[in-house]
């Protein structure tokens, strides 16, 4: 109760409001990072988790162990098809 009054409230809302979107992206990249690092289909929790995300977590997590996180960047070779249609 005592929250959604201070949310409420029209000189405190706007913010609250706009510290929060400013500190959402730290904790979801924390949450990405150790979700797919610590992955484990053995994990009942994780396992829910992948599957809600449609297997991303698994997917991310052979990515980062193939080519792993360099602090300049590095060259990815990508291999894919190109259609053109001709009309």
């Amino acid at each position: 109760m005592a929250v959604t009054s201070f949310i409420v409230k029209k000189e405190y809302g706007s913010w609250f409001i706009k510290r929060i979107w400013l500190l959402i992206p730290i904790p979801a990249l924390v949450f990405s990072y150790v979700t797919t690092t610590f992955f484990n289909s053995n994990s009942n929790l994780l396992t829910l988790l992948n599957n809600l995300f449609s297997g991303r977590l698994s997917i991310v997590q052979g990515i980062l162990n193939q080519y792993g996180i360099k602090v300049f960047g590095q060259k990815v070779i990508e291999n894919g098809w190109v259609v053109v249609v001709l009309i």
